[in-house]
């Protein structure tokens, strides 16, 4: 999916001037779904098994990586790509009326357009939507907790890996001394013990001296200490969420505001959630008062009191309370402004 560079939240996504889908499917679906301008369509390389990257971030690098590689074998069903793009079009007519006044939706592979008109949904959004768990300046995709907090246990692990591997490499007692300063015998009752290095010199003035291995220093534990403590920034663990002592604050509305401040990244990201699900909810349910008509809702539930209710709610999207019909503009302008609200409890 790509969408307009110029949105960078995702409560703004419905503001963006175009987004794009890129969709696989299979060549004859294609073909039976634009009868004529499918047949121009080719098949693309799609590749799938277990030799299949699992990365769609595709680079010089990766290209380098792959060489040599055994390749996946390509689809057994011809599968083309085929872009949907729905974008804000301008465009008037003579008489000044907006041509496409709820969007523009352009369905086009890479040889040919396919379909170009009006969106096709009531409520003339694009059918995709965005949740950012956490916010990355450098991104406008944001980037998710999970992946900040993984950056951290792999730097971790990496660290205290390489302190214990160096710790270990190097836990031996060093003796160094003149060849003649012991006889045979005890050089070599010295050579018998474990983790030990043995230095003889032809110097006959430099006596015997044993160095014993450096202490796992505190040092190291204290760096591992401070990642965890960074981990616990990220996610808005604080102090006093953990049950310290929140440093020199004594007072009960100091330490109240810290537990306020505490909650600050939780209520955040429940707010953005909470928007998500409103988008959603209200995407849902143009979506199925446009596509699920009564009879259908009927034979899947039966004649319940729920079926029933909606065929009654359905019926007033269609005809006014005259039985005269409702244009498709009218119908249009009531899901535009419709809301989906989240109570909370």
């Amino acid at each position: 999916v790509w969408f307009d560079p110029q949105i960078v939240e995702s409560s703004m996504l419905h503001k963006a001037e175009y987004v794009i889908i890129e969709r696989i499917r299979p060549t004859a679906e294609i073909r039976q779904r634009f009868p004529v301008r499918g047949t121009l369509v080719k098949s693309s390389e799609v590749t799938y098994g277990p030799g299949q990257a699992g990365s769609v971030i595709k680079g010089p690098i990766t290209s380098l990586l792959k060489m040599g590689q055994k390749q996946s074998p390509a689809s057994v069903i011809p599968r083309s790509k085929i872009y949907e793009c729905v974008l804000k079009d301008r465009q008037k007519d003579p008489g000044g009326n907006m041509l496409f006044p709820y969007g523009r939706r352009v369905i086009y592979s890479p040889e040919i357009v396919l379909w170009d008109g009006p969106i096709p949904y009531w409520d003339g959004a694009s059918p995709v939507d965005w949740f950012d768990w956490g916010v990355d300046p450098e991104h406008p995709w944001g980037i998710s907790a999970p992946m900040m907090l993984k950056r951290l246990q792999l730097g971790f692990n990496e660290i205290l890996d390489s302190t214990v591997t160096n710790t270990i490499l190097s836990n031996f007692i060093s003796v160094t001394g003149a060849a003649d300063a012991l006889d045979v015998g005890q050089w070599k009752n010295l050579q018998k013990i474990s983790n030990s290095l043995i230095l003889r010199t032809s110097n006959p003035q430099k006596p015997v001296t044993i160095t014993t291995p450096q202490p796992y220093g505190l040092d190291k534990l204290s760096i591992a200490k401070q990642l965890f403590t960074y981990a616990q920034l990220l996610t808005g663990v604080t102090d006093v969420t953990l049950g310290d002592q929140p440093g020199s604050l004594q007072s009960g509305q100091a330490i109240a505001g810290l537990q306020e401040a505490a909650g600050l990244m939780t209520r955040a990201r429940a707010s953005r959630l909470e928007d998500f699900y409103t988008r959603i909810g209200a995407k849902l349910m143009a979506r199925i008062l446009q596509f699920w008509s009564s009879d259908r809702v009927v034979h899947l539930l039966g004649p319940t009191g729920e079926s029933l209710e909606y065929a009654l709610n359905r019926r007033e999207l269609f005809l006014r309370e005259d039985n005269t019909p409702i244009t498709s503009e009218e119908r249009r302008e009531v899901f535009k402004h419709l809301r989906f609200a989240i109570l909370p409890g």
